[in-house]
């Protein structure tokens, strides 16, 4: 684990690998996760690149708050979930093979079907708030995020109509 001497707008930053993550909250060495979002639901699902999910479901699971950092830019409200962002997959190569080019080297077999995906889903339920140039959006009492994700939005539009 590596503790980073500086502080980002007032927070203490900790870096880890993605493989003892499970470790690190279970010990409770941090105070709270934040992950960035690739695209955001209307219901406050959030695409994120491939491994968000696990780590959202252990903080869950280890009542750690979970948040996600996002650009209004990114948030479709008419989304009903972010299942609809889910589509790119990243090229077998990534996996198969390790190395440049024709210096590469096959770790997989060619027979093994292999799964790559570019991004997963983070449910809206495991999610504490979603950070945006504009404010935190929280869920509703529902667990939704759709109402103060579109507060957000039309404080973003008024700000940029009255420049």
């Amino acid at each position: 684990m590596l503790v980073l001497p500086w502080r980002c707008s007032g927070i203490k930053t900790t870096v880890c690998c993605d493989s003892a993550i499970g470790h690190v909250l279970e010990q409770k060495m941090v105070d709270s996760v934040i992950v960035d979002a690739i695209k955001v639901a209307g219901n406050g699902d959030v695409a994120g690149n491939v491994g968000t999910y696990p780590i959202a479901a252990l903080c869950r699971h280890h009542n750690i708050p979970f948040y996600v950092m996002a650009a209004l830019n990114t948030v479709d409200v008419s989304s009903p979930s972010a299942d609809a962002f889910m589509t790119e997959e990243r090229s077998a190569l990534m996996v198969r093979e390790i190395g440049p080019g024709r210096a590469s080297t096959q770790v997989v077999h060619q027979s093994a079907s292999l799964i790559n995906p570019t991004f997963d889903r983070t449910p809206a339920e495991m999610i504490t708030a979603i950070i945006t140039e504009e404010g935190a959006a929280t869920p509703d009492v529902g667990g939704k995020f759709v109402d103060s994700l579109r507060e957000k939005l039309q404080v973003a539009r008024a700000k940029s109509a009255g420049q």
